[in-house]
């Protein structure tokens, strides 16, 4: 777990195309693992997201190798905001990216952000 804080509630008043009521449920802090073997070496990465009430965000990726046993991390703060089913996110200074935005199973702990799985950390 990343020393994000503790997670905003998103309880102030939206209209779906920012953060407020009906973001509240992607307000927090989520992770993905995952594991890749290259030849002769296995990479873990690990990929934190934190949304907070107020539209920012930061993404935090980590790699480390098993070979090097050395952690690569990058940080990247952005700015969120929600559509119907989407979401569009800008990292730092780069454009806007809109992505597809679900709950697998309908369960407010697992989000799916451009096809990709996340468990909520808190």
């Amino acid at each position: 777990m990343l020393p994000f804080g503790e997670a905003s509630s998103g309880t102030g008043g939206g209209d779906g195309g920012g953060p407020g009521t009906s973001s509240g449920t992607l307000v927090g802090e989520w992770e993905r693992l995952e594991v890749v073997a290259f030849d002769g070496d296995i990479v873990t990465t690990s990929i934190h997201w934190l949304f907070d009430a107020d539209g920012s965000c930061v993404r935090v990726i980590t790699a480390t190798s098993a070979v090097e046993g050395i952690p690569r991390t990058e940080i990247r703060e952005c700015t969120w905001r929600i559509g119907p089913a989407e979401i569009t996110l800008r990292l730092g200074t780069d454009a806007e990216a809109t992505f597809p935005l679900a709950f697998g199973g309908f369960d407010p702990n697992r989000l799916v952000l451009d096809g990709l799985e996340y468990q909520r950390v808190r």
